[in-house]
């Protein structure tokens, strides 16, 4: 526990080195399986230092794909059955690591399973729901990495075009 407190300190001191940065938030993705761990980097600020590093170096494939490995892992609190709510900068931030990386798998299948995340939370519902972008971002994925997600990204890009807004809220949460 201590040293998860130690690593977002760490991450929080030196925000502005990227070699550390993607140290930190790669230790951040490990410490984040653990359901103890997971509640002491939520009252640490992990998550608004994850958003952070994935701004400041939207560039840097292993920062984007070990925040949002991160982001899947502590999106939801399985035990209090809570789910993180989101912004639209946190969408935007998300997507952003999308559109940069197209080609890289591992990062398209993490956002992918943090937005499928999200939509347990009818709030990011909305949210999603106002990005333009989004379905082109999914559909992309789709196209490149089908197999990979084992039809999560079909169901995410149906949820975002082809439901009502009840609809994809409750079919796409307790469907896929």
């Amino acid at each position: 526990g201590q040293s998860a407190v130690c690593v977002v300190n760490g991450l929080a001191a030196h925000v502005c080195s990227e070699k550390l940065c993607e140290e930190c938030v790669g230790a951040i993705k490990c410490l984040s399986i653990d359901e103890k761990t997971k509640k002491l980097l939520g009252e640490n600020d992990a998550l608004d230092l994850i958003f952070s590093a994935m701004c400041l170096y939207s560039e840097n494939a292993t920062i984007q794909q070990s925040a949002l490995a991160a982001l899947s892992n502590l999106s939801v609190d399985v035990n209090a059955n809570q789910v993180l709510r989101i912004s639209s900068d946190d969408l935007d931030t998300i997507t952003n690591g999308m559109r940069t990386h197209p080609k890289v798998k591992d990062i398209q299948e993490s956002a992918i399973i943090v937005l499928r995340n999200f939509t347990c939370s009818p709030s990011n519902c909305l949210i999603l729901q106002q990005d333009a972008h989004l379905p082109g971002l999914i559909r992309s994925a789709v196209v490149n990495f089908n197999d990979s997600f084992q039809g999560r990204a079909e169901g995410q890009y149906r949820m975002r075009s082809s439901f009502s807004l009840i609809v994809r809220i409750y079919s796409f949460a307790f469907v896929v």
